[in-house]
């Protein structure tokens, strides 16, 4: 059976949805849940990108738990975005041939003026932090462990215990 946990379709397209519990509804401006599109018709393809976007919204959650504005949501969703971005026009490159791709040349443009942008709002670690994310120079463990967890050999209770030390990293490191 296919996976769709997280995953909603739409017409053609899948999307990924995470609920907001409605005791922090509030908190996040009414909202009941958060939606994502994936821009893809393949299931496969979209459990492939699902996590970095569960991970993030389960990340404002947190923050709304511990009733902290986040600061660093906006930017962190941008990076996210300009990394999927990337990779589309990576495969543009390769089905093209070009010799250089200019929307990745444009995008990389984007990038340092959002950069630039967060360095005088927020400091040199957000800066640094959007840009490697948005490059694909730097993942969050975050976005990664589930995936690593579905290929990850061993019981059902190995990958709940590989699972729980890893949330206890998590949690210790600040997310």
């Amino acid at each position: 059976m296919a996976d769709t946990k997280y995953l909603q379709k739409k017409g053609n397209t899948w999307r990924v949805v995470v609920e907001i519990p409605k005791p922090l509804r509030q908190a996040a401006n009414g909202k009941p849940r958060f939606v994502k599109s994936l821009g893809t018709e393949s299931l496969t393809e979209a459990n492939r990108l699902k996590h970095s976007h569960v991970a993030e919204f389960k990340r404002r959650i947190k923050m709304y738990e511990k009733g902290q504005a986040d600061p660093l949501a906006a930017a962190i969703g941008a990076a996210i975005a300009f990394r999927e971005a990337f990779a589309t026009s990576d495969n543009e490159y390769l089905e093209h041939g070009d010799q250089e791709s200019r929307a990745a040349s444009e995008l990389l443009d984007v990038v340092n003026q959002e950069a630039e942008a967060l360095l005088e709002a927020q400091g040199p670690e957000a800066e640094r932090l959007f840009r490697s994310l948005a490059t694909g120079k730097a993942t969050l463990i975050r976005d990664h462990y589930p995936t690593w967890l579905t290929i990850c050999e061993g019981t059902e209770q190995t990958k709940a215990q590989h699972e729980a030390a890893i949330k206890r990293y998590l949690a210790w490191a600040g997310e």
